[in-house]
């Protein structure tokens, strides 16, 4: 998933791992970056897992056809995320762990975007 900075919903188009999933009577839509908008065809909830079977949930998950993010300020603000580096001054590997439920997942950079 990607965690860019300018995203303030959580969105994925993996229908098999909403749960819960709620259908919308009618498509909605989020305006995306650049003015694109996304068409939302409904929501549920999302467990994350990490390597050693930490789980953690997201809900509020919007599901959209064409890709997954997630806020990171949502992430910080409601599930106490932090963003770890694995060395000082390098994005190119980090974790990002919640004081929460104390998952970790690892993520790299792919053309600047943080991706887990």
């Amino acid at each position: 998933m990607c965690c860019p900075c300018i995203c303030n919903v959580y969105l994925t188009p993996f229908l098999k791992r909403i749960h819960d999933y709620q259908g919308f009577q009618y498509a909605d839509y989020v305006e995306g970056v650049k003015g694109e908008f996304c068409k939302i065809l409904g929501s549920g909830y999302v467990e994350l897992e990490d390597a050693d079977g930490t789980k953690h949930i997201l809900h509020d998950v919007l599901y959209e056809v064409q890709r997954s993010l997630l806020s990171i300020s949502k992430l910080m603000e409601h599930h106490k995320f932090e963003i770890e580096f694995v060395e000082q001054f390098n994005p190119q590997k980090f974790h990002l762990i919640s004081a929460n439920s104390g998952i970790k997942l690892p993520g790299d950079t792919v053309n600047d975007l943080f991706y887990i």
